[in-house]
């Protein structure tokens, strides 16, 4: 009889619309929008020079749209973790310096600004800093 009766509540609750289901992924999350835009976030590393490391970043769209937000951009290698944030509208260009030689893994994150249509990316790339001679 308690079933039959929960059953009959929750029935009058989904058909009012105080309850509902959802079959979405934990990923729509990124975006509060049903038409939400997909991004893609490119990352190039170079080492220029001995301790120094450069990073590109790009945030991209389909069409001509430029994201709002921000790119966040990771470097993690030997003993050290650095990280520069700047304004996805463009093309960013980092200089990481005074780095121990090794490989480092560099990674870019793009995060959209609150409210907007864009969807999150991310993308990350390895490199060797290079030592003095």
């Amino acid at each position: 009889m308690k079933k039959l009766i929960v059953g009959l509540l929750f029935s009058v609750l989904l058909g009012s619309g105080l309850v509902a289901f959802s079959g979405s992924t934990a990923s729509a999350v990124d975006c509060p929008y049903t038409g939400c835009v997909k991004t893609s976030t490119q990352v190039n590393a170079t080492s220029p020079a001995a301790r120094n490391l450069r990073v590109r970043a790009t945030v991209r769209t389909a069409g001509d749209a430029r994201p709002k937000g921000q790119v966040k951009i990771t470097v993690t290698g030997p003993g050290k973790t650095r990280s520069a944030t700047r304004d996805a509208r463009s093309a960013s260009t980092v200089t990481f310096s005074g780095l121990k030689p090794g490989r480092y893994r560099v990674t870019a994150t793009y995060v959209p600004a609150k409210n907007s249509i864009y969807k999150r990316s991310q993308d990350s790339t390895t490199v060797r800093v290079k030592a003095r001679r």
